[in-house]
């Protein structure tokens, strides 16, 4: 499954993070939640991020989140969550030459 966040991490992401909720079964593995495209992060973002992976690991599903959203120090926060920062492509550019 992927979860695409855009615009603001907060609580108006309720009903769409409950929705999610109600589509997992056994049969799901892995949930990969990209908010590389997140503009601004609340708290109750971040809580209702967490408590969406608490969920999800009551499955015993796999959690990746891509994005900037936590910092450095509070990924303990997201407990056996993978949380990857999204590559920056314009920092990747091969040396002309």
């Amino acid at each position: 499954m992927q979860i695409t966040v855009d615009g603001n991490l907060d609580l108006t992401l309720t009903r769409p993070m409950l929705g999610v909720c109600a589509q997992v079964d056994d049969n799901l593995l892995v949930c990969v939640i990209d908010c590389s495209r997140v503009v601004r992060v609340f708290d109750s973002g971040r809580a209702l991020l967490m408590l969406l992976t608490n969920k999800l690991r009551e499955f015993e599903v796999r959690v990746i989140v891509i994005g900037d959203i936590l910092p450095a120090d509070h990924h303990g926060q997201l407990e056996s969550t993978l949380c990857m920062k999204p590559r920056d492509e314009r920092q990747e550019q091969p040396y002309p030459g």
